[in-house]
């Protein structure tokens, strides 16, 4: 079973363990939404303030609690 991993500013986790991982095997990553569901990519004003029916609101509050207002 293979699974895509979330890696992007917000999230980094993989870092830790996958990264070194990969390395030490030569094996390449899969990542998984790099632009944090388009929050990276500014389509929303704030985590929050994402749709009910949109990725970034399904993927749960890791999301909000690391974005802050824009300024």
């Amino acid at each position: 079973m293979s699974r895509a991993a979330p890696y992007n500013l917000l999230d980094r986790r993989i870092e830790n363990e996958l990264v070194p991982l990969a390395s030490r095997h030569n094996l390449g990553l899969l990542t998984w939404s790099p632009l944090a569901s388009g929050v990276l990519a500014g389509r929303y004003a704030h985590a929050g303030s994402a749709p009910e029916n949109s990725r970034a609101a399904s993927i749960g509050g890791y999301l909000a609690e690391r974005v802050t207002e824009r300024v």
